[in-house]
Parts: structure tokens; C-alpha cells; sequence
């Protein structure tokens, strides 16, 4: 198993309407050219004495031969191989030869606009992360990059903020007035430097990267090597001096397939907590980029390498058997470099995406392969051991793939979305840039069984070809005058050097070195381009020189067009100069004789000024003992106030507690007061029963009664009152006017009539009843009985006993008990009926009820005793009639 550290170069990305490098081809042929991928082989010094397994040849070459105790060897599969790479660095080579040979020319094409990617490829322990970090005095690959890119664009840098992420893998341009709110803004949020009784801080660079995570400071150890670093001093030439460059920096590492961003700012008190994983997506152009990775726009290398360091400090290393600090994950810092025309005067960046140029290169240190079986890993250090190796076949089976499309002029699919990091390279593979591969060989001999595997991987990659990307001018034409920054330049310097009266000063340059310094820096275009007729280029040198004569004659145009107009525009100015110099020495007359003026108001003014200031000490001497005695009055007031307020919460709670023991009373109250209505109410009740009860049993004893019965001459008893003497010895009632069976006359017996409403039943022999008794009820020995010649009798209810033909009337038989006891059996009798819809219906129309009385029971009768007044049951007996007889009669 394997394990390497990747470095990779993430293709610059663009948004539409950015320029940007040109798009990927469909096949290598269809391009302007390929290139084959570039690999340099770089050989890691091994102790004096050791064996060797790997040998340097020549410049190109290396001999690779299996020691004996190699498995090779022990299969006898062992032969001595050569293996050939563009250049091979032995292992007394410097960063600086390797820096030259490799990284500077992507650095190159960065600073013009173009793409690269540069990975260390190699087992682990093989020297990577030393080639792509290095050390103090002498600087990596990724250090030295910074260092170039900078030394190039020192004096065509654009302010902080002037380009701004839009995190879709583009830039916006802002105003000089957006980015200064911008720049403030990051002032306000930079975060002072912490105090820790263990480590000194020191505060960070103003304005310096804000992406990562943790604070801005560095340890003690960190500031050191930072001022005993050696720089690269080196630099690209040949960069348009009128554009305006910014450079960004993102760092992220694939960890166990996820990508995690290095530079993600994260607050002191979630430090400990993991960083949170990112996606891949595609922005417009089909282009691959970490979505919502951090862009830091850095100004100076100290800033870029700042956050080089807090991405290695968060990067995933472990201890293990073959290293102590051995990476877990595929680191890639990515350099991006934009650049933009400034506008005519020279000043400001042009605020147009078309004219944008974005290159980008990104630097991959691979983790290296390990086998399980001499790293010992187990836990988490054996899955991280996997998926680094599962990472490294899945960008070795790509490799093989573009081989063999390129070769048999196939069209399988590449897998690139097998692995994070091969799906972020295949904008590189495609033709969106150069790519170089180092690999890093361990020449000893323990390592040979690893080492074999990166040579032929590094041998098969050789010979993989991308689509070359075109060259194309980064002066786009448009028109505006070369030289502009140095002309803004020269102008600011000789507005610095005039004096307010328009003369130079002592101190400056004389007149004649000034106008030689402010001598026109208009030129017509670029250099000539080489005008060698190399055979078979005729005629492409002459296009070139076509295309180069016809921009010197369109620049021509523009320059005779803008120099009439400034010397317009100056003829004018000088005009209205000189009338405003002639209004301004008649209004210099007219503010002289006023200052002579003001000058005498002014001393009289002072000496009141001075009386006024002694007045306003004496002033502010009492204002001053009067704040103190209202300070006084204050803290009184606030004391009165408190106790005031002590006494309104007390009168509150007391108030509560009334409150509430009034509400409890009252609640009391209205308990009793229903208690003591509910139990009058059931007296007058009982009362009311009793009465009721009474007075049935007096209407049934005159109902049954003949309507003219005689009274006997004298009673059993001797009554209270004499009776009244009457021509007879028959007496009767008096006649009621509201019942004729109590009137003197004697009435006919008849039957009741029954109610309009509710027809008693007259059954026929056609009437077939149903007669539904529950189970419950008592069958009744009384001498009235329903008359039902014909019924069918059921104790539950079921649809077809009615609906069917025969069955014309219906009767519920219900028995309750009365108030006293006794049982009323209820008889509700209806009609049935057919419905329109062919069923039946049951319609009530009558209901008889049926009372069965004990005679042993007190009747109320029995309170007429011996001594019965009979006017007084005479009158008791009409007021009782009366009163019920407008009741609902009760059929008994």
C-alpha cells in the first residue's frame, strides 16, 4: 500500500465573461498542438554506506536495480531497468535549480494569464513535502513561487478590495469608493491580538490574510523563522506595466475522500470542532472548483506564506512506522492572479468582466503510498492508509485511460469522479493548462518494492498528452494609450513638485530636467515582432507582421484623435484660466482692503474675548457646584424614590391578599347560597308533588262521581260550621261555570273525546298491529287492556316485521316510575306508512299511559276527615278543577 502527498493545481476558473484560457477540445489532434505531460525525477540523499537500489545515468536517465531482499529478487523476477524523465535532479541538487527548472516557467505562464498544475508524486518518506515546502534558507517550490509572483507585479499591484470573489469561481471589479468600504470594514473586524500567559503573539500584518482559522498572531518560533527566511529574488519580465494584478490564495485538503478548506475562519471558542466538508461543482465554463473555499487576497509574500502556514498547522499528520510526521491527506494551494486594463487616465481599473484575465496555478503535495504490512496501521491510521491508496489508483487508472484513448484514437470514459481529487484535475487533463509532475524517489534499497511501482507510473504519465492551451496577447486592443500608468505617474509627480504659485521649488530638479522627465510616454504599440523567414513560416511571419502594422495604424488613429482633442480641450482651458486669473485680481483688491478691516474688528474682538473667557471660568466655577448639589439632590430623590416604591409594592401585596381572601369569601357565599336554593327548590318540589297529588286524586273522585249525586242531610260527623238551611234537605254544589260536571243540574254520562292531534286507535280487522314490548316489562292485571284484534308481538325491533305489506300500525310499549313510586306503563302508538322510495315509515301520532295506584297508600282525599267543611271542599275542589282543567290532559 501507498501513501503520497499532493499538491494540487485546481484549473483556473472563470465566470462568463471572464477571458479565460481556451476551452478544452473534444481530442488532442483537434487543438493548435499537445504537450506531453512533463515528469522530472528528483533523487533524496541516502547516509554514506547505505545500499542503493536507484542510480543516476545521465541527466535524463536513472538505473533502478532490486536488491536481494526484495520480493522481485525472491520471485526471480528481478532485472536491472532504466527509466527516462525530462530531467532527473540528483540528490546534491538545490531547490533553487529544481525552482528554475520546473515551477518558474508556470509561474510564467501564470503571470500572463494561463494554467498550470505542479504535484509531488512519490512513496512515502520520499522527500515531497520537503520539495514543495523546504525550509527557512532555502524555500520550496511554493514559497519560491510566491516569492516570484510578487517580485514581478511590486509596482503594477491593484488596492486590496479592487477585485472581490463573487464564490462562483469568478471576480467582480469594484469602485475605488466600494473597496475603501471594504478595507475599513476589515479593519473594524480584525481582531486584537489575545493575551496567553504561554506563548508571546505577535499582532498580525494590517490588512493581511483574514481566511483562516484561529487568530492572526504566530508564535514566537514562527516570527523567527520568518525573519531568518530567505527569499527568491528572482522575477518575470515582459508584464504589461498598464495593467492592474491582485493575487489570491486558497489552501484545501482531501481527507478520506472529503474536502475540507484549510483557510476557513473559524471562531477561537469551535477550534476544536472539525472543519466542514465542501463540494465540487462546475461553475459556467465547465470548470471544477472547491465551492465555498476561501479566496484570501493577500499583498505581500509575509501575508501569503502567513496563510500557507495556518493551512499546514490544520492539515491531517500522524506518527507512524516509516514517518514521524507522516500527511494523511492531499494538500492543493492555489495561486490565482488576476489582472485587469486600467482606464484611460491611468488611475483606475476598468470596470468590464470581458477584459478580465484570471490564470491560476495550483501546487499538490501528495500523500504518499504505504504497504499495511510495513507501517503496522491499524484503526484510523489503516483507513486513512486506504483511501489514500484507493485516491492513487483511481489517478493512476486516468492516467492509463487518456494512454489508451490517445493511442487507439478511442473515446472510452475517463473516472475522473471515482476520486475528489482526480474529478479536481480534469480541467488540467482536458486542455485547460500545462502539468508537471516531480516525482520523489527514496533511492534505498528497503524501498525498492514501493519505488519500482512510482517508476513505471511515472514512465506511463510521460507519455499522456494534453491539448496545448493557445497564446493569446493580453493587450485585447481596445485602444487605450500604452504607457498610462507612467504618464499618471510623472503627472502626480510634477503636481507634487509645483508649488502653490505654479513655480518649482528650490530644492526640485531645474526646469530643463523637469520637461525631460514629463516628455511624452506615447509610443505607437509594442516591440517589432521578429521578422526571421524561418522556411515553412513565410507566411505566418507575414500575418504577424500584417496584424502588427494594422494595431500601429489603428493606435495611430486613436493617438491623432486624442491629441487634438487635449490640445482643444487645452486651448480652452488656457482661455477660461486667464479670465478667471483677471476676475481674481479685482476680487485679491477687494479682500484686501477687507482683511485691513477685519483685522481691526478682530483685535477688539480678542479683548472681549478675554473678558468673556474670565466671565465664563466664574461660570463654570458655580456650574460646577451646582451639579454637585443636584448630584446631591439626585441620590436623595433616588432614596425617596426607592422607599416610595418599597411602600407601593407593599400596599400592592396586601391589596393581592384582600383580594384574594374576597374572592375566597365570595366563593364560599355562592357555595352556600346553591345549596341552600337547591334544597328550597327540592322542598317545593316535594311540596308541589304532594299538592299535585292531591288534587288528582279529589278530580278522580269527582270524575266518578254521577253529575247530580245528592249530599246526605246530615253528616256522620258534627262539622265545624253549621250547615246552611235550604227549603230541601238536599244540597248540592254550586255550578262551576268552567266544568258543567260540578253545576246543580245533572249531566249525561259520556265518553272522552279523543284529541284532534292524536287519534286513539279504532282498530279494524284490515289494521294489523306491531307490538313492541323490551323484555323488561310487567304485564299489567288490569281490567283495561289495548284492544288489538289482530298483532304480532315482538321484544326486538327487526326491518322486515315493518316493511312488509300486512303490518299497518305500530305501538312501543315503556314502563317508568311515577314520583311516588308507582309504575306508568306508556303506549306510543303510530301509523305505518309506505315512502316513495318504497320503504316504510313509522308515523306517531297518539300515546296512552297507563297508572296503577296502591288504595292502601293515604290518598289526598283522606285529608278531608269528619269535620269537613263542605263550602270549603266545594270551593277547594272548583279552584282545583279549574286551575288543571287549561293543563294537557293526561289519558289514564
Amino acid at each position: 500500500m501507498r501513501i503520497s502527498k499532493l499538491c494540487s493545481v485546481t484549473p483556473s476558473r472563470t465566470k462568463a465573461g471572464v477571458r479565460k484560457t481556451p476551452g478544452r477540445p473534444a481530442r488532442p489532434g483537434q487543438s493548435d498542438g499537445v504537450d506531453p505531460v512533463e515528469v522530472v525525477c528528483r533523487l533524496r540523499p541516502v547516509p554514506e554506506g547505505e545500499e542503493r537500489c536507484v542510480e543516476q545515468l545521465d541527466d535524463t536517465t536513472v538505473l533502478v536495480t532490486p536488491p536481494a531482499n526484495s520480493q522481485a529478487f525472491r520471485y526471480g523476477t528481478a532485472k536491472e531497468q532504466q527509466y527516462k524523465f525530462g530531467t532527473v535532479f540528483p540528490d546534491t541538487a538545490t531547490q533553487k535549480q529544481l525552482f528554475d527548472a520546473v515551477a518558474k516557467p508556470l509561474v510564467r505562464d501564470l503571470l500572463n494569464g494561463k494554467n498550470g498544475l505542479l504535484f509531488a508524486y512519490g512513496i512515502t518518506g520520499s522527500g515531497k513535502t520537503h520539495t514543495m515546502m523546504g525550509s527557512q534558507q532555502d524555500g520550496g517550490i511554493m514559497p519560491r513561487c510566491i516569492d516570484v509572483i510578487f517580485n514581478s507585479i511590486v509596482n503594477y499591484q491593484a488596492r486590496r478590495f479592487v477585485f472581490k470573489p463573487d464564490r462562483l469561481n469568478s471576480f467582480d471589479v469594484q469602485t475605488e469608493a466600494d473597496a475603501m468600504l471594504d478595507r475599513q470594514r476589515e479593519i473594524l473586524n480584525t481582531p486584537k491580538p489575545g493575551k496567553t500567559p504561554r506563548k508571546r503573539r505577535v499582532p498580525p500584518t494590517p490588512g493581511g490574510a483574514g481566511g483562516g482559522g484561529g487568530s492572526g498572531s504566530v508564535t514566537p518560533d514562527e516570527s523567527d523563522a520568518a525573519s531568518t527566511r530567505v527569499p527568491e529574488v528572482s522575477q518575470v519580465s515582459g508584464l504589461d506595466e498598464d495593467n492592474a494584478f491582485a493575487v489570491f490564495v486558497s489552501y484545501v485538503e482531501i481527507y478520506n475522500n472529503y474536502v475540507y478548506d484549510l483557510l476557513e475562519e473559524v471562531a477561537p471558542e469551535n477550534m476544536k470542532k472539525s472543519l466542514q466538508s465542501r463540494m465540487l461543482r462546475e461553475d459556467n465554463n465547465k470548470n471544477i472548483y472547491v465551492h465555498g473555499a476561501s479566496e484570501v487576497e493577500v499583498s505581500t509574500p509575509s501575508e501569503a506564506l502567513d496563510a500557507l502556514r495556518r493551512g499546514q498547522r490544520r492539515r491531517k499528520v500522524a506518527h507512524t512506522t516509516l514517518n514521524t510526521e507522516s500527511s494523511r491527506s492531499h494538500s492543493v494551494f492555489t495561486i490565482r492572479v488576476v489582472q485587469a486594463p486600467l482606464d484611460p487616465r491611468g488611475e483606475e481599473v476598468l470596470d468590464d468582466k470581458a477584459l478580465m484575465v484570471v490564470g491560476q496555478l495550483s501546487l499538490v503535495d501528495l500523500a504518499g503510498s504505504e504497504r499495511t504490512n510495513r507501517t503496522k496501521n491499524n484503526g484510523d491510521r489503516l483507513r486513512e492508509a486506504g483511501n489514500i491508496n484507493n485516491s492513487l489508483m483511481v489517478l493512476r487508472t486516468c492516467i492509463e485511460t487518456l494512454r489508451e484513448n490517445q493511442l487507439n484514437d478511442a473515446n472510452k470514459m475517463v473516472p475522473y469522479r471515482d476520486s475528489r481529487i482526480t474529478h479536481l484535475f480534469k480541467n488540467y487533463f482536458d486542455g485547460e493548462g500545462k502539468v508537471k509532475m516531480v516525482v520523489c524517489v527514496n533511492p534505498r534499497a528497503e524501498e525498492y518494492d514501493e519505488t519500482i511501482h512510482v517508476m513505471k507510473f511515472a514512465e506511463l504519465t510521460q507519455e499522456v498528452v494534453v491539448a496545448r492551451p493557445a497564446d493569446r496577447p493580453l493587450d485585447m486592443g481596445i485602444g487605450l494609450t500604452p504607457g498610462r500608468r507612467k504618464a499618471n505617474q510623472i503627472l502626480r509627480e510634477a503636481q507634487r513638485r509645483l508649488g502653490s504659485d505654479g513655480r518649482p521649488s528650490e530644492a526640485e530638479p531645474s526646469g530643463g530636467e523637469a520637461a525631460a522627465e514629463l516628455a511624452p510616454v506615447f509610443c505607437l504599440g509594442p516591440v517589432w515582432p521578429s521578422m526571421a523567414m524561418t522556411p515553412g513560416e513565410e507566411e505566418e511571419t507575414v500575418r504577424c507582421l500584417v496584424r502588427f502594422l494594422e494595431r500601429r495604424v489603428q493606435l495611430r488613429a486613436t493617438l491623432l484623435h486624442e491629441l487634438q482633442r487635449q490640445q482643444d480641450a487645452f486651448r480652452q482651458l488656457l482661455v477660461k484660466t486667464e479670465m478667471e486669473m483677471s476676475a481674481l485680481r479685482q476680487e485679491n483688491a477687494q479682500l484686501r482692503a477687507s482683511s485691513d478691516g477685519s483685522s481691526r474688528r478682530t483685535a477688539a474682538l480678542e479683548a472681549r474675548l478675554a473678558s468673556a473667557e474670565a466671565a465664563n471660568d466664574s461660570l463654570n466655577r458655580r456650574f460646577r457646584e451646582l451639579n454637585e448639589n443636584q448630584a446631591a439632590l439626585v441620590n436623595e430623590l433616588g432614596e425617596k424614590e426607592m422607599l416610595l416604591n418599597q411602600e407601593a409594592l407593599e400596599r400592592e401585596r396586601v391589596k393581592q391578599r384582600m383580594k384574594t381572601r374576597m374572592q375566597q369569601e365570595k366563593e364560599r357565599l355562592a357555595s352556600d347560597m346553591k345549596s341552600r336554593i337547591k334544597m328550597n327548590r327540592e322542598m317545593l318540589k316535594t311540596e308541589m308533588r304532594a299538592k299535585d297529588e292531591k288534587l288528582r286524586a279529589l278530580r278522580d273522585i269527582i270524575n266518578n262521581e254521577e253529575a247530580g249525586f245528592a249530599v246526605p242531610s246530615a253528616p256522620p260527623t258534627p262539622a265545624p260550621r253549621p250547615r246552611p238551611s235550604t227549603a230541601n234537605e238536599t244540597a248540592t254544589f254550586r255550578p262551576s261555570r268552567s266544568d258543567p260536571r260540578l253545576s246543580g243540574t245533572p249531566q249525561p254520562k259520556r265518553t272522552v273525546a279523543a284529541t284532534t292531534r292524536h287519534r286513539r286507535s279504532k282498530s279494524t280487522d284490515a289494521e294489523v298491529w306491531l307490538d313492541h314490548r323490551p323484555g323488561h316489562v310487567l304485564e299489567l292485571a288490569t281490567i283495561f287492556q289495548p284492544k288489538m284484534k289482530k298483532r304480532k308481538s315482538v321484544t326486538k325491533l327487526d326491518a322486515k316485521d315493518v316493511i312488509n305489506d300486512k303490518t299497518s300500525k305500530y305501538v312501543l310499549t315503556h314502563q317508568d316510575q311515577d314520583s311516588q313510586g308507582e309504575v306508568e306503563t306508556h303506549m306510543v302508538k303510530g301509523d305505518v306508512l309506505p315512502t316513495v322510495g318504497g320503504g316504510r315509515a313509522v308515523v306517531f301520532n297518539d300515546m296512552e299511559t297507563l297508572r296503577l295506584s296502591n288504595p292502601g297508600a293515604k290518598r289526598p282525599s283522606d285529608e278531608l276527615g269528619p269535620g269537613l267543611d263542605y263550602e270549603l271542599a266545594r270551593e277547594r275542589c272548583a279552584t282545583g278543577i279549574e286551575g288543571h282543567a287549561a293543563g294537557k290532559r293526561r289519558k289514564t
